[in-house]
C-alpha cells in the first residue's frame, strides 16, 4: 500500500466524529465518499503491479469451474471498483455477461471506459436486483467491507442459478485484510473467514456449501456453489 493512500485511509478514519457503521445509510454514503475519493490511485498506471496480476490470474483460474467458461455465462463482480478482476475475467471468457456493481461513481466511469460491454449499477449491494439470476459471483477485495456480510450472501444466493458459484477472494491474502480491518474499521469493518467453521456459519440457510478454501500469505480464495 502506498504513503499516499495510507495517509489518505488515515485522514478519513480520523475525521470521523461518530462511528458510521451504526446505521447502514450512514455507513453507505461514507463508503461512497471514501472510494470516490481513492478512485485516482486505484485507477492509477501501474496500480495492479505484474505480481498483482498474476495472483488475480491465478483466483480466477482457480474459481472458475466450467460453467464459468461457457460463452453468456452471466457473472456478478460486487464491488468492482475500477476493475481489476473484471479484466481477468473477460480475458478467461470474453464472451460472458458481466455486471458490475459499486457504490463509487468515479470508479465505474473507470471501468466503463476500459470495458465498455461490462453492465455497471452504482447500489448498494443489499439494494441491488437482477431481472436474471448469475451463475458465477466474485466478491474480490471488498468482502470484509459490508456491513452486513451474512446479509448481503443471502440476499445474492436469492439471486444465483442452481450450480451457481460465490466467490470470496483477496489477492494480497486474509492478513493483508485483517490488517486493514485493524488500521481501517470505518471503511473494514469485518475481516474474513478464517476457517471451514466461519465459512460454513457465514451460509447457514442460503443454499450454498463450501467448496474450496486457500488461505495462503498473499491469496485468498472461499468458494461455495449453490445446491
Amino acid at each position: 500500500m502506498s504513503d499516499n493512500y495510507d495517509r489518505f485511509m488515515s485522514a478519513k478514519e480520523e475525521e470521523v466524529s461518530t462511528d458510521k457503521r451504526a446505521d447502514p445509510d450512514t455507513f453507505v454514503r461514507h463508503q461512497e465518499e471514501v472510494f470516490n475519493g481513492a478512485a485516482d490511485y486505484f485507477s492509477a498506471d501501474g496500480f495492479v503491479s505484474k505480481e498483482l496480476r498474476k495472483r488475480l490470474e491465478r483466483l480466477v483460474g482457480s474459481g472458475l469451474g466450467k460453467r464459468e467458461l461457457e460463452s453468456g455465462v452471466r457473472i456478478l463482480d460486487v464491488g468492482a471498483g475500477c476493475g481489476a478482476l473484471t479484466e481477468v475475467l473477460l480475458e478467461k471468457n470474453p464472451g460472458a455477461d458481466i455486471t458490475a456493481v459499486d457504490l463509487s461513481e468515479k470508479m465505474l466511469e473507470v471501468l466503463s471506459s476500459r470495458y465498455p460491454g461490462v453492465k455497471t449499477v452504482r447500489k448498494d449491494i443489499l439494494k441491488f436486483s437482477s431481472p436474471v439470476n448469475f451463475d458465477s459471483v466474485w466478491f474480490n477485495a471488498c468482502f470484509g467491507n459490508l456491513l452486513d456480510p451474512g446479509a448481503v450472501i443471502r440476499h445474492i444466493a436469492a439471486q444465483m442459478t442452481y450450480g451457481a458459484k460465490l466467490h470470496i477472494s483477496h489477492p494480497m491474502g486474509r492478513r493483508f485484510q485483517q490488517g486493514l480491518h485493524e488500521k481501517y474499521p470505518q471503511v473494514v469493518p469485518h475481516t474474513l473467514p478464517a476457517d471451514k467453521n466461519q465459512a460454513n456459519r457465514l451460509v447457514e440457510g442460503t443454499g450454498l456449501v463450501m467448496e474450496q478454501m486457500v488461505d495462503e500469505k498473499k491469496l485468498y480464495l472461499l468458494s461455495f456453489r449453490r445446491l
